[in-house]
């Protein structure tokens, strides 16, 4: 809680009293306050990013960005961490979810969205379909009584 005063005296006057707005508004938190820590990879690559990133130590799921100091210049840094992290983040994820519980939440449900549904199809081993040419078929160019006389032969 410490750091979050330090933090919060350095501001602006204006953004102290924006902050202050914000730690008023229902659901939102100072840190350390009903701390909940990361359960998932995801929110835990988080919670690592935005303890980075916001300079704030054990940063919970419920924890609020902006009620960490996060502003836009932080999320363009927080975003440009996650997506090296393999996460996709744009701006407006983060600002629709500003805590990590719905950040993460709504990254793995944009995941589930962009999979393709249903397995994936199996390769056949047999498959040389990549070096298939159609000079390699000449008999496509033969007509039925010329086909049917060739499988005389051949047979």
């Amino acid at each position: 809680m410490n750091d979050f005063l330090k933090r919060l005296e350095s501001l602006s006057p204006e953004k102290r009293q924006l902050m202050e707005l914000f730690l008023h508004q229902e659901g939102l938190r100072a840190p350390q306050e009903n701390h909940v820590a990361p359960r998932t990879s995801v929110e835990r690559t988080l919670a690592v990013i935005w303890s980075e990133v916001l300079g704030v130590k054990d940063v919970g799921i419920h924890d609020n960005f902006f009620a960490l100091g996060g502003d836009s210049i932080h999320s363009i840094q927080v975003i440009a961490k996650a997506i090296r992290a393999g996460l996709a983040v744009k701006s407006t994820l983060l600002f629709n979810n500003p805590t990590i519980a719905m950040l993460a939440l709504a990254i793995e449900q944009q995941a589930e969205r962009a999979a393709p549904a249903g397995p994936a199809p199996r390769p056949r081993h047999d498959d040389h379909s990549s070096k298939v040419n159609v000079d390699d078929f000449p008999e496509a160019d033969l007509s039925p009584a010329d086909l049917e006389r060739l499988i005389k032969k051949l047979t």
